[in-house]
C-alpha cells in the first residue's frame, strides 16, 4: 500500500505504519517511508514525515533536514521540524 498508485492509499498506509508499528518492527518500512518524502502529494509526504518521527528512524534525519529546508508545503516543513526534534530526543 505504501507504493500504491492512489495518493489516498499511500497516505493512509503511511499513517497506519507510523501509528501501529514500533521501531523494532519498522524494518522494511523505514526505507519505503524515506522514499515517500519525494512523493508529489503533500499529504503523503506529511504522513511519511510524521511516521518517521514517531518511529524514531535515525537514518531519516538527513533527508528530513532537507525537507525542513526545501519542501514546497509549509505543513510538510513544520511536520519535518517536529519529526527531527522527536528523533533527536529519542537518541
Amino acid at each position: 500500500a505504501l507504493v500504491d498508485k492512489s495518493a489516498e492509499v499511500r497516505w493512509v498506509a503511511a499513517r497506519v505504519v507510523g501509528r501501529v508499528a514500533d521501531k523494532q518492527n519498522a524494518q522494511g518500512f523505514d526505507s519505503r517511508l524515506i522514499k515517500m518524502l519525494d512523493d508529489t502529494h503533500n499529504i503523503v509526504r506529511k504522513e511519511a514525515v510524521l511516521s518517521l518521527g514517531y518511529l524514531g528512524i535515525e537514518q531519516a534525519l538527513e533527508k528530513l533536514s532537507g525537507v525542513v529546508k526545501n519542501d514546497t508545503d509549509v505543513a510538510v516543513r513544520q511536520a519535518a521540524e517536529f519529526s527531527v526534534s522527536l528523533i533527536k530526543s529519542q537518541q
